[in-house]
């Protein structure tokens, strides 16, 4: 798999909770030294655990022990460890995990699909960054100068939130959003 493409390796840069959905939040994955961020959304929970790991300065239960530890410490005994966390985009253009484990004793080498939150929090509990296809990173990602506004790439956005878009767009005769946010639910439709 490593050798067929290019990737960038991505850390957390940010963990933002979502100002009209106060149960849903954005993580933000980074390259060191780049402008442009990769996002992806979770639950409250996820994100909360995320956050505890990535900046364990600005959390006073950082010495508490996640399940992503413990499950890395169980594979150890086992001689596993985890080589790569990669994320990929799956034909429903859904982003997921997949997580490469390497048995010292057999020389085997497994991957396993994730969910992205899983993935995040075991490449951070096994001091692994997380990994991208250079060409993934550099079409799903956006540029966000601003730290207090979320830029999120449009085929991020749940269809109930461009279908909202789309209609207060109209509304406010702002025609040209309201071709490219119709533009993504056509495409979305003919992929399904």
């Amino acid at each position: 798999m490593e050798e067929e493409y290019d990737y960038v390796e991505l850390h957390v840069s940010n963990v933002r909770k979502i100002e009209s959905d106060k149960r849903r939040c954005v993580v933000s994955l980074q390259r060191r030294g780049d402008v442009r961020e990769f996002v992806f959304f979770t639950d409250e929970h996820n994100a909360a655990r995320i956050a505890l790991r990535s900046f364990p300065e600005r959390n006073p239960m950082a010495n508490v022990m996640l399940w992503s530890e413990f499950t890395v410490n169980a594979l150890g005994t086992f001689d596993i460890s985890i080589r790569n966390v990669t994320i990929i985009r799956g034909n429903d253009e859904v982003f997921r995990s997949v997580i490469t484990m390497y048995n010292s004793d057999t020389g085997l080498e497994v991957n396993v699909p994730a969910s992205l939150p899983d993935g995040v929090l075991l490449a951070i509990s096994s001091n692994i960054p997380v990994k991208m296809e250079r060409k993934l990173f550099e079409d799903a990602s956006s540029i966000n100068n601003d730290e207090n506004r979320i830029r999120v790439p449009l085929n991020l956005l749940p269809r109930k939130v461009v279908e909202s878009r789309l209609a207060k767009a109209v509304e406010e005769e702002n025609y040209e959003m309201a071709s490219l946010l119709r533009d993504e639910l056509i495409r979305r439709d003919a992929q399904e």
